[in-house]
């Protein structure tokens, strides 16, 4: 199996964010059945620069059928740049002190997005 193959083949650490391309908008999900149920995702026009990440780093690319598995880009954050997007979705909100969001984990850091 090579390499690029391998990588398509990862499965996704839940929970996991959906980082909307050009947006500093992040969207928290608890694991994949929430994805599916969730009728606001299903209503969203998803383009293919959108990103799901997981809990250990890894992005993924949505796929058109949502039912369908996410592929993996090959492409894994550090917590270090998923806590400064964590920081960006924050301020946006009108969060305050937002450079003293820290996190043990990447998995921490999408935790801070819970609802």
């Amino acid at each position: 199996m090579t390499e690029q193959n391998q990588a398509t083949e990862l499965e996704v650490h839940w929970p996991a964010m959906l980082k909307l391309h050009g947006a500093d908008e992040l969207i928290y999900l608890q694991d994949h059945a929430a994805w599916l149920s969730d009728g606001h995702l299903q209503a969203m026009h998803l383009t293919a620069e959108d990103t799901l990440i997981d809990s250990a780093g890894l992005c993924f690319h949505i796929a058109k059928n949502k039912s369908e598995r996410f592929m993996a880009t090959g492409e894994r954050l550090n917590l270090p740049q998923v806590t400064q997007l964590v920081r960006m979705h924050a301020a946006q909100d009108g969060a305050c002190c937002v450079a003293k969001l820290h996190a043990s984990s990447i998995a921490d850091a999408i935790g801070m997005l819970q609802p």
